[in-house]
């Protein structure tokens, strides 16, 4: 098949990638055993919650130093 872009992608991913997909899920504390985390199709990152933690708090301390900013003039 071929994507929007122009490149050949696969239909069915080969048995190496569905092993590793398996034994992932599998080994995973965080997802079901269907891969998923709530809604989510879980990446099997042990630390994920807290890496987006992290992130947002940088988020929101960029955005309030923009808001004090454009507060001061």
């Amino acid at each position: 098949m071929i994507d929007r872009f122009g490149e050949k992608i696969d239909d069915e991913p080969d048995d190496g990638d569905t092993t590793v997909t398996a034994l992932s899920i599998a080994d995973c504390s965080r997802c079901n055993s269907r891969g998923y985390f709530g809604t989510t199709v879980c990446d099997h990152v042990p630390d994920r919650i807290e890496i987006n933690r992290r992130g947002m708090a940088q988020v929101r301390a960029v955005l309030a130093a923009v808001k004090r900013k454009s507060a001061d003039g």
